[in-house]
């Protein structure tokens, strides 16, 4: 099992996963680097996407999404990269 997300703390996640499974394999790409991240004469069988945003994301106040917690406007699924969405609304008029 192949999988890949951006976010720095999912990724943190699937790591632990990977100590517990050799079978899993996590990659911090995005999905669309499917193609150059499989090393080659690995056949896939299949794909699931899971292209959404997650709970974790959503209840970290920090994140920018949450609806419960107070904290900055951020919404990048990736902290780590790019400007948050404070940061670009105050680039536009």
């Amino acid at each position: 099992l192949w999988a890949f997300d951006v976010d720095p703390n999912a990724v943190a996640v699937g790591r632990q996963l990977m100590d517990l499974d050799s079978r899993f394999t996590i990659m911090h790409r995005p999905f669309a680097d499917v193609d150059r991240a499989i090393p080659p004469g690995v056949e896939l069988s299949g794909m699931l996407l899971d292209i959404g945003f997650s709970s974790p994301q959503v209840d970290d106040g920090a994140r920018g999404w949450s609806c419960y917690q107070d904290g900055p406007l951020d919404l990048r699924m990736n902290f780590k990269s790019g400007i948050s969405a404070s940061e670009w609304l105050q680039t536009v008029t």
